[in-house]
């Protein structure tokens, strides 16, 4: 994923659990279950600086069942029911 920042070489960005979650998603979403994710954070202070980071299997994985229970309140909350 793609994401714009203020940011300078001196103060690079880092990731957050919402990442994560996104990213797991987007490869849920595109059945791709085993795809890395990455997110590339691209400075709008100083052109052409980007800084990339790979989100690990591992927090991919925690960041799927996070999305998941996420979901499962969601739907819960707002009495979703897919019949409807």
């Amino acid at each position: 994923d793609f994401k714009s920042k203020d940011f300078g070489a001196e103060n690079l960005p880092t990731v957050w659990d919402d990442h994560a979650m996104q990213l797991a998603a987007y490869r849920e979403g595109f059945d791709m279950p085993s795809a890395r994710g990455a997110i590339i954070y691209v400075s709008t202070r100083v052109p052409g600086l980007t800084h990339t980071i790979e989100i690990s299997e591992d927090d991919l994985t925690r960041g799927w069942n996070m999305f998941l229970t996420l979901l499962s309140f969601w739907k819960l909350k707002n009495r979703y029911s897919p019949d409807l």
